[in-house]
């Protein structure tokens, strides 16, 4: 058995909070408070040899925001292979997940406070949530099936080698969680597989390309998207659709190909919401006056720009030491 591997893998899992730690880092940049956190993955990975392999690969990359939370929503792939004989290799299989929560956007360094060495914030009602979740696979190469025949250990098996009689298989999936979509490319019982295969979801768009022969085998390619259920007033924490069988499907694609074949394959499926943004005529001071206002039209785009808090609380009052027009009496 002749085999050579290289493979460089690398896994991220960065959670943690960082808030601004001077004021005049706040005072530039309008914040008082940010979370982020990062989850990556990075496979890449070079085969060629012979013998028996077996390979699996799955990968979860989560959408905190998603409607029903992080463990059911997201950007996910899956890629299986076996067989018996030669194999000449190359892959790749990465991921990414990022949170931001970013809070009161233009607070001003006397809203924070310092209690021993240590900045305190009151609950904030102005914030800012970003999620992104991404997932890529990339396949690259051939496998040639041939029974084999290998002795291993020291004792019976050395003496009685074991036969490996597995005809090839290959399994490239990729899902897109948020938006009820998912993709496929199978090989079964195939005697020769050399293909080029990529696939990627970043929760707006999923895509599979595939381009390559598969020589007496069976080749099957899917992909089905489903109909999104409206949002209802169940509870975040309870699982609901995300996590029950997919129903509803609006677009399904299954076809299957038995025999010897050149297949050359790219489908793209895109689901995106547009959010709408109110905004009110003009600025809301009538009702409650400016210390009701929220703070994004308080200052900033929408309201008044500066800060002009001390002309409504009188803060910027002082007490002339002269009257400037004195009155004269004639």
């Amino acid at each position: 058995m002749r085999t050579s591997i290289l493979m460089l893998v690398a896994i991220s899992a960065i959670t943690g909070m960082a808030a601004a730690v001077n004021s005049a880092s706040v005072e530039g940049s309008g914040i008082i408070f940010q979370e982020e956190r990062n989850m990556s993955y990075q496979m890449d990975q070079k085969v060629s040899g012979d013998g028996f392999f077996s390979v699996y690969r799955y990968a979860l990359m989560p959408d905190i925001l998603g409607t029903e939370g992080r463990l059911y929503n997201g950007a996910e792939a899956k890629v299986k292979q076996h067989g018996s004989g030669s194999i000449d290799l190359e892959s790749e299989f990465s991921g990414e997940s990022t949170y931001t929560n970013t809070s009161d956007l233009y607070a001003e360094p006397e809203d924070l406070e310092i209690f021993k060495g240590a900045r305190v914030i009151e609950e904030l009602d102005q914030y800012d949530e970003e999620s992104s979740a991404v997932m890529n696979v990339k396949e690259d190469g051939a496998m040639t099936y041939s029974p084999m025949a290998m002795a291993l250990g020291s004792r019976y098996y050395a003496e009685h080698p074991l036969a490996f009689n597995s005809l090839l298989g290959e399994e490239t999936a990729i899902k897109n969680r948020d938006g009820y979509n998912s993709m496929g490319f199978k090989v079964e019982r195939a005697h020769a597989v050399d293909n080029l295969i990529e696939a990627t979801t970043d929760l707006t768009d999923t895509s599979l390309k595939v381009e390559g022969d598969v020589t007496d085998g069976k080749a099957i390619l899917k992909a089905v998207q489903y109909a999104r259920s409206p949002l209802d007033d169940e509870d975040d924490e309870i699982p609901g659709t995300a996590t029950k069988d997919w129903k509803l499907p609006v677009a399904i694609f299954e076809q299957g190909y038995e025999g010897t074949y050149h297949i050359k394959h790219n489908m793209t499926m895109s689901v995106s919401d547009d959010e709408t943004d109110y905004v009110d005529a003009w600025l809301p001071c009538c009702s409650g006056g400016y210390m009701t206002m929220p703070t994004y039209y308080k200052k900033g785009s929408y309201g008044f720009g500066s800060n002009v808090k001390g002309v409504f609380d009188c803060t910027c009052f002082k007490a002339p030491a002269a009257a400037e027009w004195p009155r004269i009496y004639q």
